[in-house]
């Protein structure tokens, strides 16, 4: 496990939900991701596209993503490899 985030939203009427989410490195040829949900399912998953981002691609995107600072996140993994323990990617 490389990374760790813990993601908490307010429901209203003072209730709470969240989810702990936990990233690992994983190293694989290259291949084309072939879901094996239907386009409609992922679309009702608010799924849009899917696809490989290179870390160039991921910087100099202006999409939000989660975590925040995956783009660094991943600059990191790439220049200094996996770290020791898990570091907190929600901050």
């Amino acid at each position: 496990m490389v990374w760790t985030r813990t993601h908490v939203v307010p429901l209203g009427h003072g209730r709470w939900d969240g989810q702990t989410e936990w990233y690992y490195l994983v190293r694989t040829p290259a291949f084309d991701p072939e879901p094996r949900l239907s386009w409609a399912e992922l679309r009702a998953e608010n799924m849009t596209a899917v696809c490989w981002w290179t870390l160039d691609e991921l910087e100099a995107a202006e999409t939000e993503f989660a975590p925040r600072r995956l783009p660094s996140l991943v600059r990191s993994l790439v220049e200094e490899g996996p770290p020791a323990q898990p570091i907190d990617a929600g901050v």
